[in-house]
């Protein structure tokens, strides 16, 4: 899954499926949260996305600052 990105678009904590992450550790993965109003939802989720990414040892950085982040397997994961 070389340069291969997945894409996450999440705009609600309520509907967060862990499923949809079954990809992290795997494959880039970039989780977009720019749909999301509400600030506390927001910080739910990315505590979601911070504990998955430390579970699944990927590093994980912001690259657009209205919400869009990346995760990154390490190379052992790939």
């Amino acid at each position: 899954m070389e340069d291969e990105v997945v894409s996450i678009k999440i705009d609600s904590f309520d509907k967060l499926s862990i499923s949809d992450f079954s990809i992290v550790g795997k494959a880039l993965v970039a989780i977009d949260i720019r749909d999301i109003s509400n600030n506390e939802d927001r910080r739910r989720v990315m505590d979601f996305v911070t504990g998955l990414s430390i579970g699944r040892e990927c590093s994980i950085r912001q690259i657009n600052k209205e919400g869009v982040y990346l995760l990154n397997p390490n190379e052992g994961n790939s």
